[in-house]
C-alpha cells in the first residue's frame, strides 16, 4: 500500500490504462480521478523491475498525495529527462521475492503486455482473447489452471495494454505475434486455447507452426466469420467514431444477460479498446477464409461452442469440427459468445476435461 492507503499496484494499472488510452478519462468505476501535470514531454513515464511484486510509480513524479479518492502526482522539475514508459527500469534491491506475473515484452514492432502464472516447469498454456476485450476474460480459467500449467495470457495487438499499431492486421501477423511471444519466453511448444478471434488465431498458429502446438482448445470460433462486407461496414464505423458505436449492438451478441456485472465489465473493455486496434483486428476477421486452415490442423482439439452464440452458430461450429481430424465438440446449453466470462465454470470444466482426456497436467 502507498500513500494514504492507495494500492500502488492498482494505481499503476490505472495509470497504464490512462496512458494507453491517450490520457483520456478513466471510467467512473475505477473510483480514481487523476490530476496530472506533465512537463518536458507529452506522456507519463512509469516503470517497474523484474522480481518486485509491488510495482512502483517512478517517472518524474516527486511525490504522491491522496485526498479521499483523488490522486495527485507532483512532477519533478521542469526539463527533467523523460524516459519512455515501456523502457524505464528501476535498479534497486527487490523488497519481495514473489514474481510479478504481469510483464511487458518487446517484439519486433510492438510491446506486448501479458500475464504469466504457474510453475515455470509446468506445461505451457497460451490463452488468446476475443476482439474488443483483453486477457482478463480468461481470469477464471487462469486461476483454475495455473496450478497445473504455466498459463500465458497476452493482450492481443491493438488491445488492452499492448501496443496499438496502425493498418490492417492479418491472421498470419497475429499468429506471428503469438509465436514471437513464446520465443521471447523461451517456450518451444505450448497448448493453445483461443476464443472468438483468439480461436481463429490459434488455428493459424497450428497451421503456421504445427510442431509447436501440443493441443488446441477452440472456443466460440469458426474457420471464417462472414461476411467481408459486414465487417467492412463495422471497420469503417469504428475508424470514424470509435468502439462506442458498436456497444449497444454487440453486447447482446456477446452475452445472454447484459445486466450482469461481468457483462458491464465486458462493455467497458470494448469501450476502452483503441479504435485503430479494433479495426485492425476486424480486418483480420474480414479477410480470414476457411481455405487458409481447413484440413491443415493436426493437434488434438476440443471445440467448445455456445448454444445461443450468433457469432459462431451451429453450422459454423460443425464445419470447424469437421475440418479438424478427431476433434471433440462440446456445446454449452444456453451460452452466448463470450463464454469464458458469462459461463466461466462450465468453460473451465470443459478445458480441464480436454486436458484430462489427453493425460496432460
Amino acid at each position: 500500500m502507498g500513500a494514504a492507503g492507495i494500492d500502488l499496484r492498482f494505481l499503476l494499472d490505472m495509470l497504464k490504462l490512462w496512458y494507453s488510452n491517450g490520457c483520456a478519462n478513466l471510467p467512473p468505476e475505477s473510483g480514481i480521478a487523476l490530476h496530472l501535470q506533465i512537463f518536458g514531454g507529452d506522456g507519463l513515464a512509469v516503470g517497474w523491475h523484474e522480481g518486485d511484486a509491488h510495482p512502483t510509480i517512478l517517472a518524474f513524479c516527486a511525490s504522491v498525495r491522496c485526498r479521499k479518492n483523488i490522486v495527485v502526482l507532483k512532477p519533478r522539475r521542469q526539463g527533467a529527462d523523460i524516459v519512455p514508459h515501456h523502457r524505464m527500469v528501476e535498479r534497486r534491491p527487490c523488497r519481495r521475492t514473489k514474481r510479478n506475473p504481469r510483464m511487458f515484452i518487446d517484439l519486433a514492432d510492438m510491446l506486448v503486455h501479458c500475464v504469466v502464472e504457474g510453475p515455470d516447469t509446468a506445461p505451457p498454456l497460451l490463452l488468446l482473447h476475443s476482439i474488443g476485450t483483453t486477457q482478463n476474460i480468461w481470469d477464471a480459467q487462469a486461476q483454475a489452471l495455473a496450478g497445473r500449467f504455466r498459463v500465458i495470457r497476452p493482450d492481443l495487438r491493438g488491445h488492452g495494454l499492448s501496443s496499438v499499431t496502425p493498418g490492417d492486421y492479418t491472421m498470419r501477423q497475429l499468429a506471428g505475434d503469438a509465436l514471437a511471444l513464446l520465443d521471447a519466453l523461451g517456450i518451444e511448444k505450448a497448448h493453445v486455447a483461443g476464443t472468438s478471434i483468439g480461436g481463429r488465431i490459434a488455428q493459424q498458429v497450428a497451421v503456421e507452426a504445427p510442431e509447436r502446438v501440443l493441443s488446441l482448445c477452440l472456443l466460440n470460433t469458426a474457420l471464417e466469420f462472414p461476411s467481408p462486407a459486414i465487417w467492412q461496414v463495422r471497420i469503417d464505423e469504428v475508424r470514424r467514431d470509435g468502439t462506442q458505436v458498436l456497444a449497444d449492438a454487440v453486447m447482446p451478441r456477446w452475452v445472454v444477460d447484459t445486466a450482469l456485472p461481468s457483462s458491464r465489465g465486458l462493455r467497458w473493455m470494448l469501450l476502452r479498446t483503441d479504435k485503430t486496434g479494433y479495426a485492425g483486428a476486424a480486418c483480420a476477421l474480414r479477410d480470414a477464409t476457411a481455405a487458409d486452415v481447413a484440413g491443415r490442423i493436426q493437434p488434438p482439439c476440443t471445440v467448445i461452442a455456445g448454444e445461443r452464440d450468433p457469432a459462431a452458430p451451429a453450422e459454423a461450429v460443425a464445419a470447424l469440427q469437421a475440418a479438424i481430424p478427431g476433434a471433440e465438440l462440446v456445446v454449452l446449453p444456453g451460452a452466448g459468445h463470450i463464454t469464458t466470462y458469462e459461463f466461466a465454470d462450465a468453460v473451465t470444466a470443459q478445458m480441464l476435461a480436454h486436458f484430462d482426456r489427453l493425460g496432460i497436467g
